[in-house]
């Protein structure tokens, strides 16, 4: 679960910024690696279940993983040890040199890294993680409701993180038919700083500011100064949105029930 989540969360962050294979990110990413190299061993030893019945041969096994994750599993368990290996053996910094051994392997790792996106994929295991958690709630339908509206809630954040982190990183790396980009733009004046030179924290609550509004009507452009400001707009418009998802989710499971049963008073 805990690497499942750094995939999820960290993984977006690293490719959007760029930052430097070393030190804490990179024994992170050795740990991540190991794990799902791991994990794809159990699963081809794994037996499912097809029609109620358990299979457990692994030449069937083999068969049905090949045809669901296998090929996204290997190859990013495979860009995830060359990039582990090309930063431990060849440090980042000398990449810039094109004379020094391993600087084209350095950076084709980092070319190479882009390929993680894939692994957002794995998206779908939390939300079986979190149905199973669900179904093992014990309280009648008002706490399964309530598990479902904050799965919903979840997956709404998770969305808007990985949009945020795509928006700071076509603005990193492309530029407009201005020649320019959001980042060249100042955040508050002509004399303020620009986007491009804020702290990463700061660049990143204004690319989630901007995320979480185009879930919402009238979306606005950000020209907030703090992060703690940004922070604070993004708790008022995701308490919104939150909101209308509540309501969304209770009139489904509501209005369903009614129109399927009795009209009301017979």
């Amino acid at each position: 679960m805990v690497f499942l989540l750094y995939d999820l969360c960290v993984t977006p962050v690293a490719i959007a910024w760029d930052f430097p294979m070393k030190g804490w990110l990179l024994y992170c990413t050795t740990f991540v690696a190991t794990f799902w190299t791991v994990d794809i061993v159990v699963t081809m030893r794994t037996g499912f279940y097809q029609q109620g019945t358990l299979v457990v041969k692994p030449g069937l096994i083999l068969k049905r993983y090949f045809r669901t994750t296998m090929l996204p599993d290997l190859l990013i368990v495979l860009v995830d040890w060359l990039t582990v290996f090309a930063n431990a053996i060849f440090p980042e910094e000398q990449s810039d040199n094109p004379e020094l051994i391993g600087a084209k392997l350095v950076r084709f790792s980092k070319a190479t890294r882009v390929v993680r996106i894939i692994s957002v994929t794995r998206v779908v295991r939390i939300l079986e993680y979190l149905e199973h958690i669900g179904d093992r709630l014990h309280g009648g339908s008002s706490l399964k409701y309530v598990g479902d509206m904050a799965r919903l809630i979840v997956i709404i954040i998770w969305i808007n993180h990985v949009m945020s982190c795509t928006w700071f990183y076509v603005g990193r790396v492309t530029e407009g038919d201005t020649g320019t980009s959001w980042l060249m733009d100042p955040i508050r004046d002509e004399n303020s700083p620009l986007y491009s030179e804020a702290l990463p924290l700061f660049q990143y609550t204004t690319a989630f500011h901007w995320a979480i509004t185009q879930m919402t009507p009238g979306s606005m452009q950000a020209r907030l100064a703090l992060a703690i400001t940004e922070g604070g707009s993004m708790r008022v418009v995701q308490a919104l949105s939150s909101r209308q998802c509540v309501a969304l989710r209770l009139s489904w499971k509501v209005f369903p029930r009614n129109s399927s049963g009795a009209q009301p008073g017979q």
